[in-house]
């Protein structure tokens, strides 16, 4: 891991739902992390969209959804984040 968040791989992974690494493996999670240590930290941020969808029932289910606008010290990036609430009601 990049020298932001050190040794605490496992931390950074109970961040992230199971769902989460059914789409991304996590060498890939660590490519991320890499890279936006290269760009450097947050300076601003701001939310350009949000979006809930909460489906009651049987099947129910909570999803969240964030984009913002971030500058950071090297670049300008759009991030995207969706949030889902597990079994357990954690939201991840």
């Amino acid at each position: 891991m990049g020298t932001r968040y050190g040794n605490i791989q496992d931390d950074i992974y109970k961040l992230f739902g199971e769902k989460f690494f059914e789409v991304t493996d996590k060498e890939k999670l660590v490519k991320l992390i890499n890279v936006v240590n290269e760009i450097g930290p947050v300076e601003e941020y701001n939310l350009a969209k949000w979006e809930t969808m909460i489906v009651k029932g049987s099947n129910a289910r909570s999803q969240y959804f964030f984009k913002y606008n971030v500058k950071r010290d090297t670049k300008k990036t759009e991030e995207s984040f969706t949030l889902e609430k597990n079994k357990e009601g954690d939201i991840k």
